[in-house]
């Protein structure tokens, strides 16, 4: 090799791998043609790429004849384009990304130099497609001529760059949703200026204004003035090196603008430098308002059970953990016990009792301690210590597993009873039971027979009766028809109320029959629209509905399970009540509904508010009641009026209310004087 010809190579010298390579390469058979006849801009730029630190890389010519270093050499992987890309087209090797880098080079080409910054590129390499990002500055090489001949690329990968700031992001995002979802303050103290930050959730509890930073005395005025002094003695000592940085305290805060007050939680560090001075101190803070309700709420219960338990008319103590410790022990159990709360509370049951071992006991309270399941004991025989001796007693006792507040058995109280007094009374109270039970067969024996006698009655009543009073009803009538005229007006007016007597005695006569046979239920149930009823009704009355003028009105269609005929029975003496005491020279308006509503939904505090009721209302404009009477009126042979006013045995309504209470429902009657009267039938549907 000719000097010449070495001293224009020797640009090439050095460059490590990618200099030997460089040096190694026929470049008489590439676009860029042998080494010793490139131009100087070209010997230039390889000359500073191949001996440069930094990652580089040259496209260069028409056809962009690709260059690099040893720097740039880790981003083409282990396998893949290295080495074959160097003196090649870029396009044949950096397809995957010509259609992002083939603008940029143009526009370098065209004078423009470009700079991008974690730009993300996936690339070839490995023997697969990598996500990676990078920042590059592309820009021209001005050859002999004066314009850009090639395009001198400064490259670093920043994959893990991007990928670490992506998890802080992440980290942060997490972080951030972390305090957001648990509703957490964020503070922060300075020392140096004495100012203090927070997030907005924090000064809306201490009714802060936004600004940035807040002097830390404006933030001590919010605290509750029983609890100022303990935050501040708090702060101090944190700031104290020896105390190791840590804040924790609970405290009360009230906002000054709200007025409401709430419980807070605040935990923190502050941070020293190496001369131990604080030079960050922050934390987070959270409302534990309900918690400490929720806490003092156990503690009180727990305080309460203590006093209940001590004040219980029953021996009671409480084994706690799995080794059933004497954790609370009654005076009543005491005496059971025969020992003093102070002798065995903290001990073991069974070591400070060692009477009760081998009764099943240590059995019976490690599965009540497994299992949860209760145990009761009737009439257990214990020997238990009476002064120096052992007496018999005879002992009833529940075992209840005790949970915490998550559902975990930790232990087991214990209520017991000494009925060994009673237990030798009940032996003596045996015959007593005995015998009573005789007497009451004998009783019973008795209501048959005036149940059978009742029945007698009953049958001579709607018979034996009903025979002579139809007799006289019907000689009367005839005496009247016959003898009228020989009778004086004193003698017709005797007769006549002869005729009503007997009238009203067969009308009390039917009603009370009729009143018996509602006592006894028929479980012959059907379902029946109420609408089929009235009609029936109004059929059997049409005669008195069309004397009177009357008008019925029905709305709502219910259909229920009922007892037809029962039911029927009902409605008949309603609707007749209801033309019955209607007002002189106006015509009846009787107004019947039915529908299905629940308790909650009806006026009557004696209604269930979930149950489902067939509410059926019969109103009228009558002469209506008294309101004072609205519960007097469905009382057997109550009347409100004059049996010479209006016809009537004061029967019916007792009748209604029966058979109202035979379906299991109620009845209710609103009135006044002159203003009509309603009743509202709720019956429970099945």
């Amino acid at each position: 090799m000719s000097s010449n010809t070495k001293n224009s190579t020797q640009f090439l010298s050095g460059g490590g791998e990618m200099g030997m390579l460089t040096r190694a390469k026929d470049w008489s058979k590439t676009p860029v043609g042998a080494v010793e006849y490139w131009p100087q801009s070209l010997r230039t730029t390889v000359g500073i790429l191949l001996n440069s630190k930094f990652p580089m890389f040259l496209f260069w010519g028409p056809e962009l004849i690709c260059f690099y270093n040893d720097a740039y050499r880790p981003s083409l992987g282990e396998n893949g384009k290295h080495p074959d890309i160097l003196g090649e087209p870029g396009e044949k090797y950096w397809l995957e990304i010509w259609a992002f880098i083939k603008p940029l080079i143009d526009r370098v080409l065209a004078g423009e130099a470009t700079w991008n910054e974690d730009q993300f590129l996936p690339i070839f390499r490995n023997g697969k497609t990598e996500d990676v990002y990078w920042t590059f500055s592309y820009s021209p090489v001005i050859d002999e001529s004066g314009k850009p001949a090639g395009v001198f690329v400064t490259c670093t990968e920043t994959t893990e760059k991007v990928i670490s700031l992506k998890k802080l992001s992440d980290s942060c995002d997490q972080l951030e949703f972390a305090i957001e979802a648990a509703e957490l303050g964020t503070w922060e103290y300075n020392p140096k200026t004495d100012k203090f930050t927070g997030n907005e959730r924090l000064k809306s509890w201490f009714g802060l204004q936004s600004e940035a930073a807040i002097e830390l005395p404006l933030a001590l005025a919010a605290i509750a003035d029983k609890d100022r002094q303990n935050v501040i003695d708090a702060i101090q000592n944190a700031m104290d090196y020896t105390s190791g940085g840590h804040y924790d305290i609970e405290y009360s805060v009230k906002n000054p603008i709200t007025n409401k007050e709430i419980i807070v939680l605040a935990k923190g560090r502050a941070w020293f430098d190496d001369n131990k001075e604080v030079h960050r101190f922050n934390g987070i803070m959270q409302d534990v308002t309900q918690q400490v309700m929720a806490r003092k709420k156990i503690e009180e219960s727990e305080r309460y059970m203590r006093l209940m338990i001590m004040q219980a008319p029953v021996a009671i103590c409480i084994l706690r953990g799995p080794d059933s410790i004497f954790e609370t022990v009654n005076p009543l159990m005491e005496a059971m016990m025969g020992r003093s709360a102070e002798a065995v509370e903290g001990r073991n049951i069974f070591d400070a009792m060692p009477e009760l071992r081998n009764h099943g006991l240590e059995e019976l309270l490690e599965n009540i301690l497994q299992t949860g399941e209760s145990f009761i004991a009737k009439e257990q025989q214990f020997e238990l210590p009476r002064g120096n001796d052992l007496k018999v007693h005879f002992i009833t006792y529940i075992y209840e597993a005790m949970k915490t507040t998550e559902g975990v058995i930790d232990g087991v109280m214990v209520v017991a009873i000494d009925v060994t007094e009673q237990k030798l009374f009940k032996e003596n109270l045996e015959n007593l039971i005995q015998e009573r039970t005789r007497q009451l067969e004998l009783k019973n024996i008795d209501l048959e027979k005036m149940n059978k006698e009742l029945q007698s009655f009953a049958y001579i009543s709607s018979h034996d009766l009903q025979e002579p009073l139809r007799k006289i009803q019907t000689f009367s009538s005839l005496m009247m028809e016959s003898e009228r005229n020989n009778l004086s007006d004193q003698g017709q007016h005797y007769f006549q109320r002869m005729q009503l007597a007997a009238q009203r005695m067969q009308t009390l006569i039917d009603d009370l029959l009729a009143y018996s046979r509602t006592n006894k239920k028929e479980n012959k149930f059907e379902l029946t629209r109420i609408s089929q009823i009235v009609e029936e009704i109004k059929s059997d009355l049409q005669e008195e509905i069309a004397v009177r003028n009357a008008i019925i009105e029905e709305t709502g269609d219910a259909k229920l399970k009922i007892i037809p005929f029962q039911f029927r029975q009902l409605m008949q003496n309603l609707i007749s009540n209801a033309m019955k005491f209607s007002k002189p020279g106006q015509d009846p308006h009787i107004k019947i509904a039915s529908g299905f509503e629940t308790g909650a939904a009806l006026e009557n505090e004696n209604l269930q508010p979930d149950q489902l009721y067939c509410h059926i209302s019969i109103s009228d404009n009558g002469i209506g009641f008294p309101p004072e009477f609205s519960e007097k009126i469905f009382e057997l042979f109550q009347r409100l009026h004059s049996k010479d006013q209006y016809m009537g045995t004061g029967i019916g309504l007792a009748i209604v209310k029966k058979i109202v209470e035979n379906h299991n429902g109620t009845i209710t009657a609103t009135g006044g004087l002159g203003k009509g009267a309603q009743f509202d039938i709720y019956i429970p549907k099945a």
